[in-house]
Order: structure tokens, then C-alpha cells, then sequence
């Protein structure tokens, strides 16, 4: 303080020191409301950025489940499959579904196989135990998918209990992801607000890329119907296409 009232001196010279000592305070208020000013612009900015990391964290990731958002999914399966579909088929045409022979002997992982699944009844489970518990069980089940997909792999979260999972395999690597899936959901026990404990199962359908012909829009469509087809089976469940055409009922 006394160095700043002699450079102030130096500088006014004869100005009285009652005069000298406004113009200091002023100086020291005004650089509090600057000081602050920037404050409040680094926060703004800081906030901002924030912001704007968690929505180009949701574009590429549903927050709540940690898998890949809907868009997100979407292109990048996309481009799983346009690469799957020219590894599968050579420019002479089809891989025949009807060729059990031929498949026995591709290599497994050089397969595609889409799968859709959702959760049984989770409108009761929000209904009767709150949004809060609704969205412990998306988060557990999102968990256990993460753990059991492998790298190349693609896990979805489509649309609230809604999930679609692209795998690196044919559809009997599938069933196996579909075993362990519901084998470690059925261990999971949700607790309630009011104390209830309760358990939730899931449906689901899931196709191979085997035909030349099959769009990505159709090997979707196919899914998404053998998990309608699972549900209007009893749910709890699921259904395979197999590489022969036929169907597969599994509880």
C-alpha cells in the first residue's frame, strides 16, 4: 500500500493526498469488479465447455446405460456391416443358408449376427417402483452387456428398454452371449423404495447375415420381428433364426 501511495505521488505530484487516496481506492475497487468480472467469464466458460462435453458425450454414449447412443449405434453398424457383408460374400454370390457344410467351416468371428432384446414388463416396474428404480435396472443391464461384449462388438441402447447388440459371430455365438446375458441377470436382485426386491427377464430375437440379398434394413426388420415373436411367446425368452431358415424357441 505505501509503495503504491508513492508511485501515486510521483505520478500526481502536488495533488492532495485525501485526492490521491480516492483515486487509489477507486483503482483497487475497480480492479475488484474487473477481477470479479473474469471470475464470473471463466465460470460461464467453464460451465459452457461442461455442457458441452456431456452432449458430445450423449451423441456418442447413452449416459445412463454407458453403451452406444441410438445415432451413434446406428452408423456404426453401418459400417460393421457394409465390412462384414464383403468379408461373407465372395462376387460369385451368396453365402447359401442352406450350405451347413460351408458354414461348419468359416471361421465364426468372420460372421454377423444382430441381436434385439428389451426388458419384460418395465412399464410395471416403473409404474410401481418410480423412474428411479426404472433406471437402476437400465443401468445394471447395460453393465452386464459391457461385460460380456467383446472388442468389435457393438452394444446399443436404442430407446428406453429397447437394445440392439451386433456381434462378431454367427447366431449360434449369439445363443451363447444370450445364455450368459440372462444367466447373470437372473442373479441381479433390485430393490424397491418400499423394500421390494424383485427380478426382471428379458426377450429377444437375433438373425445371422446369410443371405446376399439381406439389406441392413431387412437383417434390422428380422430382428426386431423374432423379438416380437419372443414376446407374444410367453416372454422370458428368445428366438434364433438359424443359419437353415427354421426357427428356435429357447426359455
Amino acid at each position: 500500500m505505501k509503495e503504491l501511495f508513492h508511485f501515486a505521488r510521483e505520478i500526481f505530484g502536488s495533488v492532495p493526498t485525501w485526492a490521491m487516496i480516492i483515486v487509489i481506492l477507486g483503482l483497487i475497487v475497480a480492479l475488484a469488479l474487473f477481477s470479479r468480472k473474469l471470475w464470473k467469464i471463466k465460470e460461464h466458460l467453464k460451465e459452457r465447455v461442461e455442457n458441452l462435453e456431456r452432449e458430445l458425450l450423449s451423441w456418442h454414449r447413452d449416459l445412463l446405460t454407458g453403451l452406444l447412443s441410438r445415432r451413434m449405434w446406428q452408423e456404426e453398424f453401418r459400417r460393421m456391416f457394409n465390412v462384414a457383408y464383403k468379408r461373407i460374400f465372395d462376387k460369385d454370390g451368396a453365402q447359401r443358408a442352406e450350405d451347413a457344410s460351408q458354414e461348419q467351416r468359416m471361421d465364426h468371428s468372420r460372421q454377423l449376427a444382430l441381436i434385439s432384446l428389451d426388458i419384460d414388463h418395465f412399464k410395471h416396474v416403473n409404474d410401481n417402483y418410480g423412474h428411479a428404480t426404472g433406471d437402476v435396472v437400465l443401468s445394471k443391464l447395460g453393465e452386464l452387456i459391457n461385460m460380456i461384449v467383446r472388442p468389435g462388438d457393438l452394444a446399443g441402447r436404442i430407446g428406453g428398454e429397447e437394445f440392439s447388440i451386433a456381434l462378431n459371430t454367427d447366431v449360434f455365438g449369439a445363443q451363447a452371449f444370450l445364455r450368459r446375458l440372462r444367466k447373470l441377470l437372473a442373479m441381479q436382485q433390485f430393490i424397491a423404495p418400499n423394500g421390494t426386491t424383485f427380478t426382471v427377464t428379458i426377450s429377444a430375437g437375433a438373425v445371422q447375415l446369410v443371405l446376399k440379398e439381406t439389406s441392413i434394413e431387412k437383417l434390422m426388420l428380422r430382428a426386431d420381428e423374432l423379438l416380437y415373436e419372443a414376446k407374444n411367446g410367453g416372454r422370458n425368452c428368445y428366438v434364433l433364426q438359424e443359419c437353415s431358415g427354421t426357427q428356435r424357441y429357447e426359455h
